[in-house]
């Protein structure tokens, strides 16, 4: 029986060139995507040798120390992470790090290295380009030796192998508009030149500006010249026999992470890894919740394709129905006949299924190049998996046989004489299905609405969504023969097509489910994502007020550019106001806090009463409803600025959104202002000041040398903890006549504090900036006027300047600041404050452009369909001297109908699911919030709800008129002769 089905199925699909088509495309679509997909993950996805290869070349082992100190734990193949025990430094030289690596490889009690390769990295070094200058990162790596094959790949010339050579990578070669055989210079080395013979690429980063010289060629240069901040030492070792995971842990012992070779490809038992022992590892099983979206989307996809395919199958049947009558006629029965219907769905999936994976295939071999290039890395080898792809195209043959299903059953149960005579009959809806769609969707309604409320499970949420679209599928019909009742309203071609679309809903109900269902996820999507765009604009917060402009010179090479890159602001930008701002050098030059131990460094501290500190017991408190005033915001009053203390007048305050009359009195009269209550001291520690009290701020300056003092006394500390005869580090300081200090910062309250190389007392008064001042990460708490700060002999700095604007700057002006800036060596950053940049807009678009897209195709499909079914009355309409225009009104109306029921009912339906979706993520981050007992530094999480209302009314009226009048253009006058057979 179903080889004869089958061959009728070809013969019919062969005949019928055009709809075997359309339906092959429909369901070759998702298979091409799925395949191409599938293939370009399996690549991408790099096998243990391709990804070792790609950062350690033919090496057995991969040497590199991250200045934790030592001991170090490490992963057994995790490349990049490694858990410091003590802390530590890095070596500054090459001989400095080989000294430790021989160490490190005698106390590993393991083979003599056969050979050693360094792969040096600094960064970042100032050097010119076509337009001016940049920073960029220098490597020196032996690219041509085989222990380093692989890592690198030449695209033009050659590798550098003399002094005053390199090779760049393409990144850098574009942006800095240099060419090959051009030279490129290094303005800290007295704008020495170095000639560009060759052009690679690092396969795993693309998009990595690097320069490549000679080994020694220029990085103890630009270290001599202090024109780098920070350098690595990598080694290249190749070891007999490979370096098993019992030497890789005690070389963990002097500080090194190594990456071998051997370990990666025959990995240790979990109870001989240290860090997994200490539970430095959390396993994480599978994302179930990520399963269950795709699988949610799978399912949307199939469904929304046997929509679409659904009604060309019916409208197949429908011109087959004399051949079907005949199979009748001699003896077939029903089950004949659905054979040969689901025949068609068979033979039209395996042919979508083949075209589709050799097009996915086609596709990915010829977007890869695009691919890589997006994503920044080369794939491996094409990796082909035939099972995941038969599976993929299975997904076709199982789409074409659902899809054939309704058709198949309908074409069976049709009397073999009206078969023959071609009579289409009157056939009432049936009330099984309509009764079950509605239970569908309450059921799914329902659980849709109990996950958000009450389970608060997105995956929930997507189920009952899933449910309540079948639902509305199935009641289709019914609602479609409702729409009918509507035809009294409209003229003379809506009532023709609305008509025509309820007497043959079996074309016409799947064309609308199709539009129902894309239009109810695209409104789902949008009420999801505009309520969480809603929700990010609401807790934005700004670094300083809209429109603000500024320039900070935090690196101490970019303070003799500062004057002019604020000319060069002043000059393209129009300001309104200006503040400039100073900062207090401790040691000999300016850094950031993290690196207050380097030589020349230092700190400036704010010091408080140790009776105003947030002690641990009340930061973490489990059941606080509110935390004591000591523990508020930890970092004071936010700015874009990244220091505690600065010197400036009334107008940084200005700049910064705050214009207060008592911060601006004190100021003018050489007063500091806190910004920070537990920063003031008053004659009552421990007690909060209120706002407007009168006071003084301790700063302190530390040079680098205290600093390391500091940080030996804690490490003393740890490791003699358990020691009796060693007594701990203080934590606080003394202040003469006011009592024990200790640092305002939140990690240093836990370390030791020595008494600092200079503590300076000013008047303060106590300001609160209010909830509603500019908030960001960093951490302004005291302001000192310039006069004070000069009279009491501060060591200070210029290093900032503040515009206010009326409009952010933007377009050519700021471009034009931007590129004096880049040309620049060393020359300061400039920001811009120009508010939440969401892009929820593009978002919309692309959601209403796929609805539109999806909308306007079922709808064209179901016409182009419906035109093919009616020329009987198309000819009857020109035989009776209807106008060409009306065939034309009908065709566009027909699709119309089509597309406004779709998009009436879908946009009721997916306003549900969305809203659901944004309540249950609301309570997960409520509940979070609570778990974590978030409520001592944050508010609690609010609902943003916000249902795109305009996107709905685009839908409902654009959409339809768009479908009506791309079917009235796309539709021809003119009528052939047809012969009515009925």
């Amino acid at each position: 029986m179903w080889r004869a089905a089958l061959r009728i199925a070809r013969r019919d699909a062969w005949r019928s060139k055009g709809r075997s088509a359309l339906v092959v495309a429909m369901l070759a679509l998702p298979i091409i995507g799925a395949s191409g997909l599938d293939i370009a993950l399996r690549s991408a996805d790099l096998s243990t040798e391709e990804r070792l290869t790609r950062e350690m070349g033919a090496a057995d082992a991969r040497f590199l120390d991250f200045g934790l100190g030592r001991p170090i734990q490490q992963y057994p193949t995790d490349r990049t992470s490694a858990f410091g025990i003590s802390g530590g430094e890095k070596p500054r030289t090459e001989e400095e790090a080989r000294r430790e690596l021989e160490a490190a490889l005698t106390a590993a009690q393991s083979a003599s290295p056969e050979r050693v390769v360094t792969d040096a990295s600094a960064s970042p070094a100032v050097v010119t380009t076509a337009a001016g200058a940049t920073s960029v990162e220098v490597r020196e790596l032996p690219a041509d030796d085989p222990l380093a094959r692989g890592m690198l790949t030449l695209r033009e010339g050659r590798f550098p192998s003399a002094a005053g050579e390199v090779a760049v990578t393409r990144e850098f070669l574009d942006i800095s508009e240099l060419k090959l055989d051009s030279t490129v210079g290094f303005p800290d080395l007295e704008d020495a030149a170095h000639r560009i013979v060759g052009v690679y690429e690092i396969p795993s980063e693309l998009r990595r500006e690097q320069i490549l010289a000679p080994p020694g060629a220029l990085i103890p240069e630009l270290a001599e010249h202090e024109a780098v901040q920070d350098i690595d030492f990598q080694f290249l070792v190749s070891v007999p026999n490979g370096m098993p995971w019992s030497d890789v842990v005690k070389v963990n012992e002097t500080g090194w992470m190594v990456t071998s070779r051997l370990v990666h490809h025959d990995p240790p038992p979990d109870d001989q890894v240290p860090a997994y022992a200490e539970g430095r590892w959390d396993a994480s099983g599978a994302d179930a919740q990520a399963f269950a979206v795709v699988g949610v989307v799978l399912a949307l996809i199939i469904m929304e394709i046997c929509l679409l395919a659904g009604p060309a199958f019916a409208v197949g049947a429908r011109r087959s129905r004399r051949m079907l009558g005949l199979v009748g006629a001699n003896g077939g029965d029903r089950r004949h006949i659905r054979a040969i219907m689901l025949g068609g769905g068979l033979v039209l999936g395996l042919v979508a299924a083949v075209v589709g994976v050799v097009l996915g295939l086609l596709l990915t071999l010829l977007t890869r190049p695009w691919l890589e290039g997006q994503l920044g890395f080369r794939f491996g080898a094409l990796d082909l998996r035939p099972l995941e792809l038969a599976a993929i195209g299975a997904l076709a043959v199982f789409t074409g046989l659902i899809a054939a299903l309704v058709p198949a059953l309908l074409a069976a149960r049709t009397p073999v004489l009206q078969s023959l005579t071609g009579r289409r009959g009157v056939r009432r809806t049936g009330r099984t299905m309509p009764v079950a769609g509605a239970a569908a969707f309450a059921l799914g309604a329902g659980l849709a609405l109990l996950g958000g409320y009450a389970l608060n499970e997105p995956v929930a949420v997507a189920a009952g969504a899933i449910v309540a679209q079948l639902g509305l599928v199935a009641m289709t019909p019914v609602l479609v023969g409702m729409f009918g009742r509507l035809g009294r309203f409209l003229p003379l071609g809506g009532r023709l097509a609305l008509r025509d679309a309820v007497r043959n809903r079996s074309r016409t109900a799947p064309a609308v489910a199709a539009v129902l269902a894309a239009v109810a996820g695209s409104i789902t999507l949008a009420t999801y994502y505009g309520s969480d765009e809603a929700q990010r604009e609401a807790g934005y917060d700004p670094m300083v007020p809209y429109g603000t402009v500024v320039l900070s010179a935090g690196d101490e090479r970019a303070l003799p550019a500062l004057s002019r890159a604020r000319a060069a602001v002043e000059e393209h930008v129009e300001t309104t106001a200006r503040a400039d701002l100073a900062r207090l050098v401790p040691d000999e030059k300016i850094c950031d806090d993290w690196e207050g131990a380097t030589p020349g460094c230092g700190l400036v501290r704010v010091l408080i009463p140790m009776e105003n500190r947030c002690t641990e017991e009340q930061r973490f408190a489990e059941y606080a409803q509110s935390p004591p005033w000591q523990c508020g915001d930890p970092d004071g009053y936010h700015t874009v600025l990244l220091d505690e203390v600065v010197i400036g007048g009334p107008e940084v305050l200005r700049a910064l959104g705050m214009d207060d009359r008592r911060a601006t009195e004190a100021l003018e009269r050489g007063k500091a202002v806190v910004l920070k209550p537990t920063a003031l001291w008053t004659d009552t520690p421990g007690v909060e000041p209120a706002d407007g009290t009168f006071g003084e701020v301790t700063v302190a300056l530390s040079s680098a040398e205290t600093v390391r003092a500091e940080d030996e006394a804690w490490h003393a500390s740890r490791e003699e903890s358990e020691s009796s005869s060693a007594a701990p580090a203080s934590h606080t300081v003394p202040l003469p006549g006011r009592g024990e200090a200790v640092a305002l910062e939140g990690w240093a309250q836990t370390g030791p504090i020595l008494p600092a190389d200079r503590m300076e007392h000013f008047p303060a008064v106590y300001v609160d900036p209010g909830r509603d001042a500019v908030d960001t990460f960093s951490r302004l708490v005291v302001l000192i006027p310039p006069t004070t700060a000069e009279a009491a002999g501060l060591p200070s700095v210029d290093y900032a300047t503040l515009w206010s604007t009326d409009e952010p700057p933007a377009g050519a002006r700021w471009q034009a600041v931007e590129e004096v800036l880049r040309d620049i060596p060393h020359g300061p950053p400039a920001f811009v404050e120009r508010g939440y940049l969401g892009n929820a807009d593009i978002v919309l678009l692309v959601i209403a452009l796929f609805a539109g897209v999806v909308t306007v195709g079922a709808a064209g499909i179901a016409t182009g369909l419906a035109r093919a079914d009616s020329e009987a009355d198309l000819a009857t309409l020109a035989a009776i001297g209807a106008p060409p225009r009306v065939r034309r009104t009908l065709m566009g109306m027909q699709c119309a109908v089509i597309a406004g029921m779709g998009v009436v009912l879908g946009s009721l339906s997916g306003l549900i699911p969305g809203i659901a979706l944004v309540v249950a993520e609301h309570r997960n981050r409520l509940a979070m919030w609570e778990q974590n007992n978030f409520r001592w530094n944050m508010d609690a999480p609010e609902l943003t709800l916000v249902p795109p209302f305009g996107l709905v009314g685009l839908m409902i009226v654009g959409l339809p008129l768009l479908a009506w009048v791309l079917a009235a253009l796309l539709t021809r006058s003119g009528t052939g002769l047809v012969r009515r057979a009925d």
